[in-house]
């Protein structure tokens, strides 16, 4: 089983591959600073390779942990490690020949993804939710917090001070962690026929790696309103979609081998409705009263005068 492979992707239409670098029972997760990988390698430890010369990976270092490394994270000359049953590792490697351990975190629950953002360190902990680690003092990680979610963990990504976690069975979790100490959800996406196992983000779209029966592929998730994200399209890929990296238009996919899509032509497929203006009713005209004619008053009659009874004549 190859380890690790190299491709010229300067045409992403048509990957090269360049070089190789093999380790016995493969590896889980690469990271890359320079011209050096970090390959959490499983029961294969930690391997260092200097890729300087692409058609040629040449080992540097390899560092033997307690646990089983799942995922790798490096920030400066500081390499992060998910350590599986042994939590978080971190080590130095200012020395790439020589690294050394400087601290870890034991959290309670496997440590299946990692990620770092300057002195905080993100694990995804397959039955432990999500762990938030301060490592300002490398040789003593505390808790910040542990956030749980409705699924299992398995990757992590932070971007500008939000969370998206590959909760498997919870799908697509987005949390705020801006407060290290009391991170709050923002949204969700879950497709119960998809679960997710990776996720990787590009501006304002999420790439997911995701179970689909035998299947894995790749969801697109529009995440510009982290609230309400919204999926666009998908791709199933011909292997087994493990890990995945979004660089401009182009989505490279570990999938028993290299495959590239391309992003280009994503957008929205059912864009959200967008809601009619309140109309301002016309006023209508104030009517014009009829006016109410006067009553004429109806003329007083003239008294007609009392006769005047003719005189009785006297009798002679």
């Amino acid at each position: 089983m190859i380890g690790l492979r190299v491709f010229d992707v300067s045409n992403p239409l048509a990957p090269v591959e360049t070089g190789t670098y093999v380790i016995p029972d493969g590896c889980y997760r690469v990271a890359l600073a320079g011209t050096l990988a970090y390959l959490a390698a499983g029961s294969n430890g930690v391997r260092i390779v200097d890729i300087s010369t692409p058609s040629a990976p040449t080992h540097v270092a390899t560092y033997g942990t307690r646990g089983f490394p799942r995922d790798v994270h490096v920030v400066g000359q500081t390499v992060y490690i998910a350590d599986n049953t042994q939590g978080l590792l971190v080590l130095d490697v200012s020395n790439p020949a020589s690294p050394k351990e400087v601290g870890s975190y034991a959290a309670a629950s496997p440590a299946f993804g990692v990620w770092a953002v300057g002195t905080t360190a993100y694990i995804a902990a397959y039955t432990g939710g999500l762990y938030i680690i301060d490592t300002a003092d490398p040789a003593g990680p505390t808790l910040l917090s542990n956030y749980w979610t409705a699924g299992q963990p398995n990757r992590v990504t932070v971007v500008d001070g939000v969370a998206y976690i590959a909760d498997y069975t919870g799908g697509l979790q987005i949390v705020d962690v801006k407060t290290p100490t009391a991170p709050t959800l923002l949204g969700s996406y879950r497709d119960t026929a998809r679960p997710i196992t990776d996720v990787r983000v590009d501006g304002t779209t999420a790439y997911a790696a995701a179970i689909s029966g035998y299947n894995v592929g790749v969801l697109f998730i529009d995440v510009s309103d982290v609230t309400a994200p919204v999926p666009l399209v998908s791709f199933d890929t011909d292997g087994h979609a493990t890990a995945l990296q979004g660089v401009g238009s182009a989505v490279y996919v570990a999938d028993y081998g290299l495959r590239v899509l391309n992003a280009t032509f994503v957008t929205r497929t059912n864009p959200p409705a967008t809601a009619a203006p309140t109309p301002v009713p016309t006023p209508l005209p104030t009517p014009i009263p009829t006016p109410v004619p006067t009553p004429v008053p109806s003329p007083v009659p003239t008294p007609e005068p009392t006769p005047v009874p003719s005189p009785v004549p006297t009798p002679i």
